[in-house]
Formats: structure tokens, C-alpha cells, sequence
């Protein structure tokens, strides 16, 4: 018997995570989101070469990733403690925040899936801890 296609209301959970991690983020590519969870991730904070070990990418292709996020103020680098040569990149407290963000987008849509094939309706929509300063000056 073949399976039956999913729900049309997973697929518009599946719709609305994606554009709430858009807005979380102003549509940062998937590069920056493997980073950003690679980093939240990871304990102790890695270096650049390790992050893009985990990530499959090369150093430069990291690197420049890790430039726009730390131009957003999401992650900085800091030395290592037992030597020196190194520098480890660690989130910061603003792209603890995001990281935190997307996860709660992530596993929301996740349950709300679930909740769909059990054919039950999930709790109403919470706003995003991150949102976008629209305020005009």
C-alpha cells in the first residue's frame, strides 16, 4: 500500500518555519545556519579549522561565514587557553539568542508535524524572542 502524502498542515508548518527563520535571521544563507548550530553546539568553543571540519568546509570557506556573523555581532573569537597560537570562536550572547530562536522555530514545526499526523491541533503560535527593529526614526 503506498503511503499517504502528508497533510496539507505540515506542509504549511513546514511554510511558516521557513519564513519565521528568514526573519530571524534576514535570510543568512544555509552556510551561516550550519554555523551557528555548529557553535551552539559546541564545548569547548573550536577553532575555525575544527568548525569547518564539522561543517564539511573548508578554512576559507568558514571563514568568510564566520566574517558576516561576526559583523552581525553573533559570534567573536577569543584565545585559547592552552595555547596561544589559537583562536576559538565562540557565540555570543546576541547569537545565543538566535541560535536559541531557530530551535524553538525548529522543534516547534517538528511537534506541530507530529501533532498533524496525530490529527490533533497544536497550541497557537508564539512570537519570536528575535524580531526585526521595523521602529522608523
Amino acid at each position: 500500500m503506498p503511503a499517504r502524502p502528508p497533510p496539507t498542515d505540515n506542509y504549511v508548518a513546514a511554510i511558516e518555519f521557513s519564513r519565521g527563520a528568514n526573519e530571524l535571521i534576514e535570510e543568512v544563507p544555509p552556510l551561516k545556519l550550519m554555523l551557528l548550530y555548529a557553535l551552539g553546539a559546541s564545548d569547548p568553543p573550536p577553532t575555525v579549522s575544527e568548525l569547518g571540519h564539522v561543517i564539511n568546509e573548508d578554512i576559507k570557506t568558514t571563514s568568510r561565514g564566520l566574517a558576516v556573523l561576526r559583523r552581525r555581532g553573533w559570534v567573536k573569537t577569543v584565545g585559547d587557553l592552552h595555547d596561544t597560537r589559537k583562536r576559538r570562536v565562540r557565540l555570543t550572547r546576541a547569537g545565543e539568542t538566535v541560535v536559541a530562536a531557530l530551535h524553538a522555530a525548529l522543534v516547534g514545526t517538528a511537534f506541530r508535524i507530529v501533532d498533524n499526523e496525530k490529527g490533533q491541533r497544536p497550541p497557537a503560535r508564539k512570537e519570536s524572542p528575535v524580531r526585526k527593529n521595523t521602529d522608523k526614526e
